[in-house]
């Protein structure tokens, strides 16, 4: 019996997307009777997201930055005829970003193509002919969703320092991550730090944070980080009871809108908050329910990074509470049909 002998083979691509007259519609590039998306070969020295945005440009003549987060992943056979791996079995992998461009956005297609096409949701289910291509359009518009529903999320929270007595930064620091995670960290406010450069956990905090993030084998821009309160106390004093009330209906929708297998809770307002309870001595490395809203989500408590900064003691503890996440996070995926590695 012969040994099969496959050659490997990544590219990327950037689905195209565009807004018009209320309605979205996403570019499918023609070929014959075959219908893909912008995408090609990731060169040797090349990142999928470089590679991402010079292919789809060859293909569409179309410039644009892809979204920070997104990513979807495609994985087909196909046995080989072109110069580049003719007579050869080729596992194809294809990392695909999303980018939105304006509504006045033509294509030039490439000599590759015979003619390209805008198709609203509707239209790319019923012409694409591969399972894949209709996942990559299911998940990038329900993406895409949840990003539009979170802007207006924190558009409505940022009016919050136009409120009488407000005595927070007129800064709004909104969360970071993707709309989707199946991981959501909350911590307490943000820092000085943050409240300059309008982004969660950057200060000596966020960098330890980070470092724990790595310990669990995880990557940061996997992880979508809000705080209870998103705006800087000053004196980076704690958030008040009153403060910490006005800002709840936000963190609510954030919660349902990003929808994650787990909620990491940061130090003892963010636990108290989000789970009801107040003594994280006992809870922390641990998981527990979520109290704030229905959603049957569950909660990891452990210190503040802060903490581990400010007292050397902490470390260890803190580590070792985020050395649990990794079969934590094994076992919620094994039970959610719908979790992703």
């Amino acid at each position: 019996m012969g040994v099969l002998l496959v050659k490997f083979e990544y590219s990327s691509g950037i689905l195209f997307y565009k807004q018009v007259n209320g309605k979205r519609l996403f570019v499918v590039l023609k070929r014959g009777k075959s219908i893909d998306v912008p995408k090609g070969h990731i060169e040797k020295e090349e990142s999928a997201y470089s590679a991402a945005k010079r292919e789809s440009f060859e293909e569409t003549g179309i410039e644009a930055e892809p979204d920070r987060y997104f990513r979807h992943w495609l994985t087909y056979w196909f046995y080989g005829k072109g110069e580049r791996n003719k007579g050869e079995t080729v596992k194809k992998r294809v990392t695909m970003f999303i980018a939105e461009v304006p509504a006045s956005t033509e294509v030039k297609v490439s000599d590759e193509h015979s003619n390209s096409e805008w198709l609203d949701y509707e239209g790319c289910m019923k012409t694409m002919r591969f399972k894949q291509q209709r996942e990559l359009i299911r998940h990038a518009d329900d993406y895409i969703n949840r990003k539009h529903e979170l802007e207006r999320i924190n558009h409505d929270y940022a009016k919050l320092a136009k409120r009488d007595g407000f005595e927070l930064s007129k800064n709004f620091v909104p969360g970071d991550g993707p709309c989707d995670a199946e991981i959501m960290i909350i911590g307490q406010a943000p820092g000085a730090t943050e409240d300059i450069e309008l982004r969660p956990f950057v200060g000596r905090a966020g960098k330890f944070l980070d470092s724990l993030i790595r310990g669990a084998g995880l990557r940061r821009e996997q992880i979508y980080i809000t705080s209870v309160v998103q705006f800087f106390p000053p004196d980076n004093r704690q958030p008040s009871r009153e403060e910490i009330e006005v800002c709840l209906p936000f963190l609510k929708k954030q919660i349902l809108v990003v929808d994650p297998l787990l909620i990491i809770c940061l130090g003892k307002v963010s636990a108290m908050t989000v789970t009801g309870r107040n003594d994280i001595v006992n809870i922390h490395g641990t998981v527990i329910p979520i109290k704030l809203i229905d959603a049957g989500i569950g909660c990891f408590v452990t210190m503040h990074p802060a903490a581990g900064v400010r007292f050397n003691k902490n470390v260890l503890p803190i580590r070792k509470d985020f050395s649990k996440l990794r079969n934590i996070l094994k076992e919620l995926r094994e039970r959610d049909p719908k979790a992703v590695d």
